[in-house]
């Protein structure tokens, strides 16, 4: 199985196709989105992805190693 890291730093406009994009790979278990600067959009995720995807929004800035490192700490 597969676990994917996104690191979103403001970058919302190219989510909905990455997201779109993962819905073919069947080996995907899980997805963890990080959004490293605070902002207002919402993700609209096709069902077969909502139940694989954790969102995080981080109360400060990390730096880009620091968020993946987040982020496969919830990997098992």
């Amino acid at each position: 199985m597969i676990t994917i890291s996104i690191v979103n730093h403001g970058h919302d406009d190219i989510l909905p196709p990455l997201f779109n994009d993962l819905l073919s790979i069947q080996e995907i278990s899980k997805v963890i989105l990080i959004n490293n600067i605070q902002n207002n959009y919402k993700i609209d995720l096709q069902s077969e992805l909502k139940s694989k995807t954790l969102i995080i929004n981080n109360k400060i800035k990390r730096g880009f190693s620091s968020n993946h490192n987040a982020a496969f700490d919830l990997c098992s």
